[in-house]
């Protein structure tokens, strides 16, 4: 709600569709994020991935009990320790 309100103030003050497309709202990984550190960690992971130019929907979450945990984090770390 809060992004296409953005996006109607946005147009309305003459900015161009191809200026507001580029807005990404809301940011941050799907990671399950409550605390104001684990949000932080989870926007500090989306822009990392747009930066490696990866999509964030290459990456899954599963949640336990215990805490959230990022699939392909995981996947390669695990990778990384096989090799």
């Amino acid at each position: 709600k809060t992004h296409a309100r953005r996006i109607v103030r946005l147009r309305e003050r003459g900015l161009s569709e191809a200026a507001i497309a580029r807005i990404h709202a809301p940011i941050g990984l799907p990671i399950g994020a409550a605390s104001p550190a684990e949000i932080a960690v989870a926007i500090i992971a989306e822009i990392t991935a747009s930066l490696r130019q990866e999509t964030p929907a290459e990456y899954s979450v599963q949640t336990t009990s215990e805490s959230p945990t990022a699939t392909r984090a995981v996947e390669r770390a695990a990778a990384g320790a096989a090799s």
